[in-house]
């Protein structure tokens, strides 16, 4: 019978990840106080190709929805997230439900009471709150967990230590009728900065986010595709005669009142 490893937990030893410390000690965990590049607490793991580096970003209710506001989390956690780790996950602590007319409630006392920034700030909506997180896993391949407590958040955090130390193979709790596709770095992407040709093409009628991709992937600049004919355009696919012919009048037309404007201002 192969001996069952303990996994190592790694905290981050600032304000707010440090009190995770002592409830995961308590439950008999292996428990490091350190420092973190980004993150709340880390772990070792081993995936269908090896070994990987386990990732949780620990957040109450209230520092998420902070976050919602600030951009904080999209725009400097999760991506450094996405480099550090190959697993990462999101850890929203903090009992809440959607209460009448969509108002975003959360536990006091004995009493649900509607989530504000401060007394005078309209109450958040659960449609926002639910729907930020939905975001954040269908677009950025974020892993959520959400728990009630601290205590929940330890025990949470147990799990996932236990479940990723394990082998991959014996993993077998949901029998042999799933079949592993290595994912792309979905995550990481996410948050890369589009490209400027990515960004011009997006614009253009009918290419749109989704077609700008294939776009970017046929020209090397803008200018590139300033001068391209249509014929060029209808190489890249899911693009026809009527979108190519589209995409050039429409640079060719900004790029000649470009011409003018600059022209004018000369004068």
């Amino acid at each position: 019978m192969a001996t069952q490893l303990r996994p190592l937990i790694k905290v981050d030893d600032r304000a707010g990840s440090d009190s995770l410390i002592v409830p995961l000690r308590a439950l008999g965990l292996d428990v490091k106080s350190t420092r973190l590049s980004y993150g709340d607490v880390s772990f070792d793991g081993q995936g269908p190709r090896g070994p990987v580096l386990i990732g949780v970003e620990y957040k109450s209710v209230r520092d998420l929805l902070a976050s919602m506001r600030n951009g904080r989390l999209p725009g400097h956690q999760l991506p450094g997230m996405a480099r550090e780790y190959d697993i990462y996950y999101l850890l929203v602590e903090g009992l809440v439900r959607c209460g009448n007319d969509n108002i975003l409630e959360t536990r006091w006392r004995e009493s649900w009471v509607p989530v504000r920034n401060s007394r005078s700030s309209p109450p958040f909506l659960w449609s926002e709150f639910d729907g930020y997180l939905t975001s954040l896993e269908s677009k950025a391949a974020v892993r959520i967990r959400k728990t009630a407590n601290i205590t929940q958040s330890a025990a949470q955090i147990e799990s996932l230590a236990n479940w990723w130390i394990k082998p991959w193979d014996e993993h077998k709790s949901v029998g042999h009728t799933i079949w592993y596709t290595p994912p792309e770095r979905v995550g990481a992407a996410a948050f890369d900065e589009p490209s400027i040709v990515r960004k011009v093409a997006a614009l253009l009628p009918g290419i749109g986010w989704e077609k700008s991709r294939a776009v970017e992937m046929k020209f090397r600049s803008v200018l590139d595709m300033v001068a391209a004919e249509p014929r060029d355009w209808e190489q890249i696919p899911g693009i026809g005669p009527t979108l190519a012919h589209k995409a050039v009048d429409s640079l060719r037309l900004t790029s000649e009142e470009l011409r003018l404007m600059r022209k004018e201002e000369q004068r």
